[in-house]
């Protein structure tokens, strides 16, 4: 993502109902921060003490979406003052049970018959959403912030199975 005059625009277009960005911390440090909230922060892949990640969740205001299979974007959730949503291909993770447990929201890719499901699970309920041969780090990311900002289950599903 570079700030430049397109980006600018977008942001500022009251018609424009989303924008999908991946800021640069050297770029959001010399330019500042094109925006004063975001809808949904999400967290893939992070560098321990990247000095703008905390200010990006801090922003969210629907959810904030982290990578549980990354230890350092596991650590971003104290910054979180939205709902906390982790994504993992991992359903041992103690992490992802410690925040079911305490009543928090993951989607998670379970093996299961020689296929890969996705469930969403928010504390002790599951629901199953989709089955394939797999799901990138990418995709789950994808469904987790659609799931945080109010998309349903179905639309969830749908989604996956006819892209």
């Amino acid at each position: 993502w570079s700030r430049n005059a397109s980006i600018d625009l977008l942001l500022r277009d009251t018609g424009v109902d989303a924008v999908v960005c991946e800021p640069d911390d050297d770029e959001l440090l010399r330019a500042g921060y094109p925006f004063d909230a975001c809808s949904i922060c999400v967290a893939m892949d992070v560098t321990r003490g990247s000095p703008t990640i905390a200010r990006s969740i801090d922003l969210a205001r629907a959810g904030v979406v982290l990578n549980a299979d990354v230890p350092t974007c596991l650590e971003l959730a104290r910054h979180a003052t939205a709902p906390v949503w982790l994504f993992t291909q991992d359903p041992e993770r103690p992490a992802v049970r410690d925040h079911l447990r305490d009543g928090g929201r993951a989607l998670v890719a379970t093996q299961r018959e020689g296929a890969v499901e996705l469930v969403c699970r928010s504390g002790p309920e599951r629901c199953e959403i989709v089955a394939s041969t797999e799901f990138s780090p990418t995709t789950l990311a994808a469904a987790a912030a659609a799931l945080a900002i109010g998309l349903s289950a179905d639309a969830v599903r749908e989604a996956l199975e006819n892209p």
